[in-house]
């Protein structure tokens, strides 16, 4: 609706109310904090390559961005590593995992974005496969 209030120029047009905040782009944002969990193998393998500084810019962005809407940061990736997504930190990139059901991201891997897709794929694949395996139900 329309204000009663004249534009800046003094036209005599009249300018719209301000609009509302936009809603979050997707469902799990208005469901609260998502849990972020970084896989060991990240910690012990990945982390020692990266220097203090870059993995502190990753960290920041992960818990910033992940643990708000993970799907609203980060890109969807194409196959091998389809259903996987990725999240842009300077020049490194975290490859994660969603489980909707738990409301928890893994991350898989932090990298170098000029080697992690081309060199690390089948390793990105592997890590999901055997966080899978450690978290389905036993029989």
């Amino acid at each position: 609706m329309p204000s009663n209030r004249r534009d800046s120029a003094g036209s005599g047009k009249q300018q719209s109310a301000p609009s509302a905040p936009k809603p979050p782009t997707s469902q799990s944002a208005s469901r609260g904090p998502w849990r972020v969990r970084i896989l060991d193998t990240v910690l012990h393998e990945d982390i020692p390559h990266i220097s203090a500084d870059v993995y502190e810019m990753a960290k920041k962005a992960i818990t910033k961005k992940l643990t708000a809407d993970p799907e609203q940061y980060g890109t969807r990736l194409h196959s091998p590593l389809h259903g996987l997504f990725k999240l842009k930190s300077s020049h490194m990139r975290v490859a994660y995992h969603i489980e909707k059901d738990l409301r928890e991201v893994w991350v898989l891997v932090i990298g170098d974005r000029r080697t992690i897709w081309k060199d690390r794929q089948g390793e990105i694949l592997d890590r999901l496969k055997k966080e899978k395996a450690k978290r389905a139900p036993t029989r």
